[in-house]
C-alpha cells in the first residue's frame, strides 16, 4: 500500500533485493504505475505478507 494516497496492489515476489540500506522492495513498472508513483519512482509503503492456500 502507498501510504502516500492509499493505492494498493497484489504482486508476487520473484527474487530478493534491491540490496540497499535506503530501499526495502523493488516492484514492477506496472505495479508502480498502479500504485501511482512511477514518474516519482519512489514512494513510502506498507508491505503485508499474505499466504498462498498451498503454504496453509
Amino acid at each position: 500500500t502507498n501510504l502516500d494516497n492509499g493505492k494498493s496492489v497484489d504482486v508476487v515476489v520473484n527474487d530478493r533485493g534491491p540490496h540497499s540500506k535506503k530501499y526495502m522492495i523493488d516492484v514492477s513498472e506496472a505495479a508502480a504505475k498502479e500504485l501511482g508513483f512511477y514518474r516519482k519512482g519512489h514512494s513510502r509503503v506498507e508491505i503485508t505478507y499474505q499466504l498462498e492456500a498451498e503454504d496453509l
